[in-house]
């Protein structure tokens, strides 16, 4: 009987620290999109400076490693960085 509970407070234990982690991540996430937020509202040229060194790359990474370089370019022609028939 005692070993049943030593051990469901320690799992008690282990649910309460998962749910703190859980609540840190939630916060952390919640950051993250806000930084998003800020970024997408804030002018374009900011945003181009960030991106435009990667877009200018990919033509001469791609000859390199067409494999690992190319997944990135749907996503940057979605966002409208980088020309679709370059």
């Amino acid at each position: 009987m005692d070993q049943l509970r030593t051990q469901s407070k320690e799992q008690a234990f282990e649910i309460e620290k998962l749910r703190l982690h859980n609540r840190a991540l939630e916060h952390q996430l919640t950051i993250y999109q806000e930084q998003i937020a800020l970024l997408t509202r804030q002018s374009g040229t900011i945003v181009q400076k960030m991106v435009l060194p990667v877009a200018l790359a990919l033509p001469e990474a791609v000859k390199q490693d067409s494999s690992s370089v190319a997944k990135l370019v749907p996503p940057l022609i979605k966002i409208g960085i980088v020309d679709e028939k370059a």
